[in-house]
């Protein structure tokens, strides 16, 4: 009920049918590119032949000479025309394709004179439509196109008057007070035949080459194939089928449909990296579900995908960052010995985090006296050399001194043991002047005693060290 009191007021009529020519307009003016790519015209007839204004008769007779000035090559963003004579009074416009499998198209034209405007009429077949000629200035030749949107307003009246009145106007006021454009305008460059000729060769090749650019099946592949046998470009439609490949499948089709191709042994190299990714795939999972720092080490002496040791690596680095002493300790005192010295070697091999220095050189040492083994003690040694590229203060390296002494006698090492602490036996420590090195020997010794640890040809060697 509503909307119909608001058509029978005259005013809502009137905003009601502007409104609707604003959007046949807008609708009209965003669609002339629809023979178009990427916004710029492509097929200029099909522009001509779906936007202009058609009529089923011309402006006038053939009554103007042809001017010779105008015939030649146009080109409008890389679209040619070529306009040449047909007769006295006659035009042959050619609309040179530049599309794949579309067909050049000649159409006659003829002019006629309007207010001392050229208009061309270009016979389309069954209508024809109206190109306004402007002046050829520095080779620049302005053509407009006499818009569709004109027809409701000329319908009613000759198109030869109304463009006496309005042709030179480039837009009309309507009844209803709103304003359109009369004519789409392009301006092309004069150029030589040959020339207009080239930029169609040219911008066909450009179409040729998108064909074999956008072939990423084998379906259009094998359409290309047939239609350009031979073509080099086949060589590109085959590398792009190529990187779409990511899967076995997808690379053996590839190899059984292109078995001499180059490409068919990089595709071999990549279904072996794909088995090699989805074994390490297997193990890094099989690793994480263990989640311990040696089963994390031999995942990574296995595996070849860079990702995958990485991730590796930093799982490696968060288990180390978690060792404390008292879970050393706790394996020490559970029984478990050489995992608890490993764990204080993973601590020093893989965290980040700062250790307390003087607890882990002197429990590699306890450890390794207590296991006494003598590959274990010279792996301890080892580390003993890791800690001291740490830089560690004073009164701790006269520690590891005694440390290291101490593990060179548990290996019958005795005279190298001997050398060490001669080495440093008149120091005193930073801080603690009644503490020297020898005392603190002295009171190593006697802690490894009451721990119940025994040494090679211990009394004579001890004598000679108390003797230093």
């Amino acid at each position: 009920m509503l909307f119909k009191i608001l058509l029978t007021h005259s005013k809502t009529k009137v905003l009601i049918r502007r409104c609707f020519l604003l959007f046949v307009i807008l609708i009209t003016t965003a669609v002339i590119m629809g023979a178009c790519k990427g916004g710029e015209i492509t097929d200029f007839f099909e522009a001509i032949n779906r936007y202009g204004y058609k009529s089923t008769e011309p402006l006038g007779v053939k009554n103007v000479k042809v001017d010779t000035m105008l015939m030649g090559g146009y080109v409008y963003n890389s679209v040619p025309v070529i306009i040449s004579r047909k007769d006295e009074y006659t035009y042959l416009v050619k609309f040179l394709s530049i599309e794949l499998d579309v067909a050049d198209v000649e159409v006659e034209a003829h002019t006629t004179l309007i207010n001392g405007s050229k208009y061309l009429n270009l016979n389309l077949g069954h209508d024809f439509a109206f190109l306004q000629m402007g002046n050829n200035v520095d080779n620049m030749l302005e053509i407009k196109l006499l818009r569709n949107t004109i027809s409701p307003y000329v319908k009613n009246e000759d198109l030869k008057g109304w463009l006496q009145k309005n042709g030179n106007n480039e837009e009309y006021t309507t009844s209803e007070d709103y304003k359109i454009t009369i004519w789409y305008t392009f301006i092309f460059e004069k150029v030589s035949i040959q020339k207009a000729l080239q930029v169609q060769a040219v911008e066909l090749e450009k179409r040729r080459t998108e064909l074999f650019e956008g072939c990423y099946t084998y379906f259009t592949y094998n359409e290309l194939e047939k239609k350009y046998p031979g073509d080099p470009l086949l060589k590109t439609a085959r590398e792009n089928i190529f990187s779409a490949c990511k899967t076995i499948d997808e690379f053996n089709e590839y190899i059984l449909h292109f078995p001499d191709d180059p490409l068919c042994e990089k595709a071999r190299l990549r279904i072996k990296e794909i088995m090699v990714y989805k074994n390490d795939s297997t193990n890094y999972n099989t690793a994480i579900a263990a989640n311990n720092i040696s089963d994390y080490l031999s995942f990574i002496d296995r595996c070849k995908t860079a990702a995958f040791k990485d991730s590796a690596q930093q799982k490696i680095g968060i288990l180390a960052d978690g060792i404390t002493v008292e879970s050393i300790e706790w394996k020490w005192t559970s029984g478990e010995r050489k995992d608890a010295l490993q764990l204080i070697y993973n601590k020093i091999d893989y965290s980040k985090n700062e250790i307390r220095l003087a607890w882990y050189q002197e429990h590699i040492a306890l450890y390794c006296l207590s296991i006494a083994d003598i590959g274990t003690t010279e792996k301890g040694m080892s580390y003993l050399d890791k800690l001291v590229e740490r830089k560690p203060e004073r009164n701790i390296l006269l520690d590891m001194y005694i440390s290291k002494g101490f593990m060179l006698w548990s290996m019958e090492k005795n005279e190298q043991a001997i050398e060490v602490f001669r080495l440093k036996i008149n120091d005193i420590y930073d801080g603690q002047e009644a503490v020297t090195f020898k005392k603190a020997l002295a009171t190593r010794y006697q802690s490894y005693k009451d721990q119940g640890l025994v040494f090679p040809d211990e009394k004579k060697t001890w004598k000679r060290i108390k003797k230093l």
